[in-house]
């Protein structure tokens, strides 16, 4: 179908606090053109979704902490 692919881009930035321990941010958007629909899940991927409406453009944005025991 014409019109309906889309673009992502993300960005993401790991401050290691310890050795153990890191803490992580980052930015996630996503550009749909006129009748695509995919939307962002998880940690920046993408997918088809039906109740996202066509032609809108999701973005995410996230802040964690890991910790390895």
């Amino acid at each position: 179908l014409a019109d309906s692919n889309a673009m992502a881009w993300g960005m993401r930035y790991d401050y290691p606090l310890s050795k153990r321990t890191t803490l992580y941010g980052g930015i996630t958007e996503l550009r749909n053109e006129a009748k695509a629909s995919f939307n962002i899940i998880g940690s920046g991927y993408s997918s088809k979704d039906v109740n996202l409406v066509a032609g809108a453009d999701p973005s995410s944005l996230f802040l964690g902490l890991s910790h390895r025991f």
